[in-house]
């Protein structure tokens, strides 16, 4: 589909990845052939235009059908520009995002049209904050750009060396805020993917006022108009337009979706069009836009852009129907179905991202007085343990107490049985390096965050935290009862822990 919707006519790649792609009759370069390796190397003599695509980024779309975002070479030397606030001449920048999203472009531009050097996060980097940090610290790195789901379990003093850090992607709090513009320059920014990578930008602190975005980036116009298209006052709550060089060109053969999000732009006169983001913000007196909320169901996940009519066109593949809704204090996804599917089927057809934590089975959606289904009175999700399978069995050591009362505080549920599958029950890959950070504190205990994937249940991670800890018994801080020798009950021992965590909280 990628390779269709994109218009793809070669493929570059090495042997072992292009070997298992549906590659069909699209042309294939081997970079790792040695008759490749032996070309001369020289710049091709290509003109480009500025209004030229120059790339294709497939987004999440409400269909259950990614769209391709087609990005010109004048919104990218837009980004440039723009950026030029950021970074500086042979500073040292992170690429976190990972390829397949469009803040790897900006990683790229920021260090390598810059003049700078670029330190690429690996997929071992990026799930474990403890090997983030000592990437950051080992390399250098002065600039990076994490999501604020990242920043709420790393400390500022993990990422010493940085003087700029750009936080994006996800709404960040004025707490987040706070804790980390201490001794480094806090940027946060905000911009889909249509056009190109960032429409604004802003210094936050920590006395600034949740959910600012900042102001036009580059050479962006953003308005803020009602439903007649009008601008609207300081203060009212409109939908956000993009306008400027940054706007893409539209999706890639798929002309319906181009002329509903891609519109003309009602103040420009020149024949220009703006992006209708979907997004609701206001202005404040100061020129800064404040983020309110969105006008459809796109939704973001632990800093994933998640449409959830995506996911829902998947799972009634499975069932009668469907709806999914965002758990955004849990930063989850739970799906109300008629039927009957399980994570792991639907796993096969999302990414991990987009795979429901929670399933509700229903006999039937609630519909309202108009037959849409009423959202507000769909049941809150059973608590106790949600997706387990088996029987419950309790938790039969300290250690395991500990880990259980450890599980059920960051997944949300009641409580958690020794061989009850983390993932199964709502966690993903951010809680996971957070259980792995409180067994640090807790125990005494270093663990890779992969030890989550390779023992995903309570029994399992005790044993590794056992093997961890030569010729222990038992954990060296487990807490005992007022004799010495008793255990400390279940809700003494939650008492207990997270007063380990935030020390005078309980």
């Amino acid at each position: 589909m990628m390779l269709a919707d994109g218009g793809v006519s070669v493929l570059v790649g090495v042997a072992d990845t292009v070997d298992v792609l549906p590659v069909g009759r699209v042309r294939v370069v081997l970079v790792d052939d040695p008759v490749v390796a032996a070309q001369p190397v020289v710049v091709p003599e290509v003109p480009v235009r500025p209004d030229q695509v120059a790339y294709v980024m497939f987004t999440s779309g409400s269909t259950g059908r990614p769209k391709g975002v087609q990005v010109t070479h004048r919104g990218l030397a837009n980004l440039v520009a723009g950026q030029r606030m950021l970074v500086g001449a042979g500073n040292v920048v992170l690429q976190f995002a990972s390829f397949g999203f469009d803040a790897s472009v900006w990683d790229l531009c920021m260090a390598l049209a810059g003049g700078g050097r670029l330190v690429i996060a690996g997929e071992r980097h990026r799930g474990d904050p403890a090997a983030l940090a000592a990437l950051v610290r080992d390399s250098g790195v002065e600039v990076a750009t994490l999501p604020p789901s990242l920043l709420a379990v790393l400390e500022p003093g993990q990422l010493a060396g940085l003087r700029t850090l750009v936080s994006a992607g996800e709404r960040l709090d004025g707490g987040l805020a706070g804790r980390w513009s201490q001794g480094v320059r806090l940027v946060n920014a905000y911009g889909p993917t249509e056009v190109t990578v960032c429409a604004s930008a802003g210094t936050v602190s920590g006395g600034d006022r949740p959910g600012s975005i900042g102001a036009p980036f580059g050479g962006t116009r953003l308005y803020v108009l009602d439903a007649a298209m009008c601008e609207v006052p300081v203060g009212v709550s409109g939908e956000l337009f993009v306008g400027g060089p940054g706007v893409a060109r539209g999706y890639a053969g798929r002309p319906d979706l181009t002329a509903e999000r891609f519109v003309a732009d009602p103040f420009a006169g020149d024949g220009s069009r703006v992006y209708r983001s979907g997004d609701v913000v206001r202005w404040r007196a100061d020129g800064v836009l404040e983020f309110v909320g969105r006008v459809d169901a796109q939704v973001k996940v632990r800093g994933f852009r998640v449409e959830l009519g995506e996911v829902e066109a998947v799972l009634r593949e499975f069932v009668a129907d469907a709806v999914v809704v965002a758990d955004e204090q849990q930063q989850r996804l739970v799906a109300y179905v008629v039927g009957s599917v399980t994570a792991e089927q639907v796993r096969e057809r999302l990414p991990e991202f987009m795979v429901p934590a929670v399933f509700v089975e229903l006999t039937a959606l609630p519909l309202n007085a108009n037959g849409k289904v009423d959202r507000s009175v769909l049941p809150e999700p059973d608590s106790a343990r949600p997706e387990a399978t088996g029987e419950f069995v309790a938790p039969r050591t300290p250690a395991e107490e500990l880990l259980s009362g450890i599980w059920a505080d960051l997944i949300g549920v009641e409580r958690v049985g020794v061989h009850d599958n983390f993932f199964a029950l709502g966690g993903h890959s951010l809680l996971a390096t957070q259980v792995v950070s409180r067994v640090r504190l807790v125990f005494g205990v270093e663990l890779p965050v992969e030890v989550m994937f390779d023992t995903p249940t309570i029994a399992d991670l005790a044993a590794a935290i056992d093997s961890a800890v030569p010729g222990a018994a038992a954990p060296p801080v487990v807490p005992v009862g007022r004799d010495g020798a008793l255990p400390l009950s279940f809700a003494q021992q939650r008492l207990w822990f997270l007063h380990r965590l935030e020390p005078g909280s309980a």
